[in-house]
């Protein structure tokens, strides 16, 4: 692998990371209804890879910090405070030879500044049966400005072994092209970039019902839950428009994931114990009014 590294006659992968990091939590407790929260983290990563006759080198570096407030009233709760995301990452491609005129070589380099405010409430209803659950953050991109992001989840326990629960929001996150779909560095198509990628953004809500039991001889649970998302926009590499060439384009038509999941879970006198579960995925988009689903989904 020394002499074999970016040979054009000995095709080999090599993966080589290195990745040191350290996270921190302090809490100062004023009384028993008032604290604050620091969180803080970062890690450095370096890899460099060979495909073939591909290199990718990268640099990344992360720091993330979460300062937040709590105050308790009776049995409520709320949250609030400011956080602040730093990315900077630096990915080298680089090709030992290029019979193929594969033109995506290159320096591609990303800086992200986030800083982010938020509020969260905890209410206590109805005899502490039903817990409920608000929040909203906002954040400031460096690069793609503010994106709001709301959230709420209900917890309702029906009796002591019967609890449902059900929750509803948005989320959002940048895209990392090339750790994330890897295997375009494998392949030896080229890739075009026909838009710069934007966010991916996408609405979720679902459903979970879970009963207990508890016997003599026998213990478990019964869990049943589903899930729906609505991506408002999402990257899709596309492989299908020309068999040479992987185009980068973000998609913003209709793209949803339907998920499905039942489990059973059975211990026998504290001794066996028995698990089975059934799981149905519909994962699609839709181009031109069709349905099309996503390869490597069950």
């Amino acid at each position: 692998k020394n002499t074999g590294k970016g040979s054009a006659e000995v095709y080999g992968q090599v993966v080589t990371i290195n990745q040191p990091e350290i996270s921190t939590k302090t809490g100062f407790r004023l009384n028993d209804q008032n604290n604050f929260v620091l969180f803080a983290s970062s890690f450095y990563q370096d890899q460099e890879s060979y495909f073939g006759a591909v290199k990718y080198a990268a640099k990344q570096r992360n720091f993330y910090g979460n300062l937040q407030y709590e105050y308790n009233y009776g049995k409520n709760s709320v949250k609030t405070g400011l956080s602040f995301r730093h990315l900077n990452l630096d990915e080298n491609v680089s090709f030992t030879e290029n019979t193929l005129q594969r033109t995506y070589a290159g320096n591609y380099l990303r800086q992200e500044n986030i800083a982010g405010v938020f509020v969260e409430n905890t209410w206590k209803l109805f005899n502490d049966k039903l817990t409920w659950i608000t929040g909203i953050r906002m954040d400031k991109h460096n690069q793609f400005g503010t994106i709001l992001t709301p959230r709420t989840l209900l917890k309702y326990e029906l009796t002591p072994n019967t609890t449902i629960r059900a929750n509803v929001g948005r989320g959002w996150r940048t895209v990392n092209l090339f750790s994330e779909n890897i295997g375009v560095l494998v392949s030896s198509r080229d890739i075009i970039f026909e838009e710069q990628p934007e966010p991916e953004k996408a609405w979720n809500a679902g459903i979970n019902l879970t009963q207990k039991f508890d016997g003599e001889n026998i213990s478990g649970f019964f869990s049943v839950d589903y899930y729906r998302t609505d991506f408002e926009s999402q990257l899709f590499p596309d492989y299908d428009t020309d068999p040479r060439k992987v185009i980068i384009k973000n998609f913003t038509g209709k793209s949803a994931s339907n998920t499905f999941q039942a489990e059973l879970y059975l211990n026998f006198w504290e001794q066996f114990e028995f698990k089975t579960g059934y799981s149905f995925l519909d994962v699609y988009r839709e181009i031109d009014e069709q349905k099309v689903l996503l390869p490597f989904n069950p």
